[in-house]
């Protein structure tokens, strides 16, 4: 848009015949006059055309101009700043898939521990069984013995004691069939 109003501006100064320059009639000055000497008379007016404000128009179109100048440069700025942001966004949607893709992995990896943790738990869990059966059943059979073990410690010194004297008579006995004497 700010080229085509440069574009019509400078056409219509063109088709108008207006110089975008300043003329040397506009940059002379007053000439200088002396103390009681009658001042120059003015310039004729009106003479020509109007030819509009000279000056002034040359300074909208530059205004204009640098106008387009910086919103070039802006909008150049932006598109770097875009490429920018396009390349770091890219680099954050691979490092977040990456990242899934890893969490994904490790998850997967757990789960398999965990299957295999609860099978064994449950290994274990039938040999506990089978274990506690077995001793279970070896408690029954040692309380079904135990009256007979407490015959045993009850009277176990009593029968050593019987043991060692039917020894001694053993002894005694093959001793005497073997022709020992003993004063009977």
């Amino acid at each position: 848009m700010i080229e085509q109003a440069v574009s019509v501006l400078e056409d219509f100064y063109t088709r108008n015949n207006l110089n975008l320059m300043q003329t040397q009639a506009t940059l002379t000055q007053e000439p200088f006059v002396a103390a009681g000497e009658a001042p120059t008379p003015p310039p004729a007016t009106w003479d020509e055309g109007y030819g509009g404000a000279k000056g002034e128009n040359e300074g909208i179109v530059a205004i204009m101009t640098m106008i387009k100048t910086d919103m070039e440069k802006d909008i150049s700025k932006a598109d770097a700043e875009e490429a920018k942001s396009i390349a770091e966004y890219n680099k954050l949607v691979e490092d977040i898939d990456a990242n899934i893709s890893a969490n994904e992995a490790t998850k997967a990896d757990l789960e398999g521990a965990v299957a295999n943790d609860e099978g064994s738990s449950t290994t274990e869990k039938g040999t506990k069984a089978t274990n506690q059966g077995d001793l279970d059943a070896t408690l029954a059979f040692l309380k079904s013995i135990a009256s007979g073990c407490d015959f045993i410690a009850i009277n176990f010194e009593t029968r050593k004691t019987n043991r060692q004297a039917e020894m001694d008579g053993l002894a005694k006995a093959k001793a005497i069939l073997n022709g020992a004497d003993f004063g009977f």
